[in-house]
């Protein structure tokens, strides 16, 4: 018993003679927000492709709401997906 006590004490003196590793912060960078775009209308979803590519939908609660679904363009305009006549749907139509 004495010599594995005598053993395990010269294995913790080598392990503490060791060069410790320089501790680095670790701590993430505080995340931002960025506006993409804006609109004085409701949006009730947005999603993201693989690619970068932006959309939004907007509810026909009203006869003034342009688009159902857009492309959401690079300058922030919104561009009717997939195309105007797809988004030209009405309450009183077929």
């Amino acid at each position: 018993m004495r010599n594995t006590v005598v053993c395990l004490t010269g294995l913790v003196a080598l392990s503490c003679a060791q060069p410790q590793p320089e501790i680095i912060d670790a701590t993430p960078p505080e995340p931002t927000l960025e506006i993409f775009a804006e609109s004085d209308r409701q949006w009730t979803g947005v999603a993201m492709t693989e690619g970068g590519r932006v959309f939004a939908n907007f509810p026909r609660w009203a006869p003034e709401v342009p688009v159902s679904v857009a492309e959401v363009m690079a300058d922030g305009t919104l561009r009717a997906f997939p195309d105007e006549a797809w988004n030209a749907w009405t309450p009183e139509a077929d």
